[in-house]
């Protein structure tokens, strides 16, 4: 009985939610800049300057392309590259259980990484945005791809 109390809502509720999440804007394909994060503190972004929701671009050693960053970003659990070129990329990640999709956006200007990471649903993510991105810079450090003196970059393009 309480299956039905509780359970029936609980789904319709996240059914209806499934379907009203709107398609992902690639819209930072067609401009210089990522995306700054809304109000909800469900994103981090290299390009918004509230402390909230910024989290630091790094500089890539010389040769470092799109390709490698891609490949360290490929092997966190259920994320897939959607699209990518030479300079931007944008990559999504299923949570585990739900399927909610988070869109991960990547630019490269002048070997400086920025990044913008965001839920498309719900309205606080519980920092999972920020541990991606900061679980992809550790990798890329790790690799050896992140130049030295990558915490001074503090400028926006």
């Amino acid at each position: 009985m309480k299956l039905l109390k509780f359970g029936i809502p609980f789904f319709v509720v996240l059914v209806l939610g499934a379907c009203s999440m709107a398609p992902f804007n690639s819209s930072f394909e067609m401009h210089d800049r990522l995306p700054e994060c809304g109000s909800k503190p469900n994103c981090v972004s290299s390009q918004d300057p509230r402390p909230r929701f910024y989290i630091a671009p790094v500089t890539l050693n010389d040769g470092v392309t799109m390709d490698d960053v891609a490949a360290a970003l490929a092997v966190q659990p259920r994320t897939t590259i959607v699209t990518q070129t030479d300079t931007q990329l944008h990559a999504e990640n299923r949570s585990k259980w739900f399927k909610f999709v988070d869109d991960i956006q990547l630019a490269l200007t002048n070997n400086v990484l920025y990044f913008y990471s965001a839920s498309r649903v719900g309205y606080s993510d519980l920092g999972v945005n920020r541990k991606r991105i900061e679980a992809l810079i550790t990798q890329l450090n790790e690799n050896g791809w992140i130049a030295p003196d990558s915490e001074q970059v503090t400028t926006y393009p």
